[in-house]
């Protein structure tokens, strides 16, 4: 997927992490905003409403990343996001699903597996955008997109792998469980939460 006409907001707190973000994503060739917080994040929004992606920090400041997360699934339903944050916990996995997330990376982030995390969420939202064509009924198509994402994500920081090789390994659970690669994503996010309650 070309970068060209990509336009990336990063709205993250940490100015050290805010300059690796953005040095790695613009490299790439990707346009990027900065936000340092959700008020500059709605700012950048409502400025730019043709933003392709927002790579979300959880940890914010005054509102938080999930609050502002809920916020963007409300308000900007066609502005694809994923979420980085400092911690794997399995409830903030689970809110950050229900909010919309494509996928979860944890900080700090490993600038190899951010492009392809990157490229890998902008090419799951293009599918799921050209599925809602009038007249295409998804039910629960978004949802097992996000959910495999979110396992994605986590398999990349667990394993310290690739989103690839991620995918590889889940799928390998798959036939090996004898399940779907969506339900083996679904019995990873739970198993995730089931290890914190």
């Amino acid at each position: 997927m070309s970068a060209t006409g990509k336009k990336i907001l990063v709205v993250e707190d940490e100015a050290s992490q805010r300059h690796l973000l953005t040095s790695v994503l613009t490299g790439a060739g990707y346009t990027v905003l900065c936000a340092g917080n959700a008020e500059e994040a709605h700012r950048h929004l409502r400025d730019a409403p043709e933003m392709s992606l927002v790579v979300l920090d959880l940890g914010l400041p005054g509102v938080t990343g999930l609050a502002l997360a809920r916020e963007l699934k409300a308000n900007v339903p066609h502005v694809p996001f994923f979420v980085l944050s400092g911690h794997d916990d399995p409830h903030i996995v689970k809110e950050a699903i229900a909010s919309g997330a494509l996928t979860y990376l944890v900080k700090p982030v490993d600038v190899r597996q951010l492009l392809p995390a990157v490229r890998a969420a902008l090419a799951r939202y293009d599918d799921l955008d050209s599925l809602r064509q009038p007249g295409v009924d998804v039910p629960d198509g978004h949802e097992e997109h996000r959910m495999l994402g979110i396992a994605i994500g986590l398999t990349m920081a667990d394993r310290h792998v690739g989103p690839d090789e991620a995918l590889a390994l889940i799928r390998t659970l798959a036939i090996e469980a004898q399940v779907s690669v969506p339900q083996m994503a679904r019995k990873i996010l739970e198993s995730r939460s089931s290890i914190d309650n």
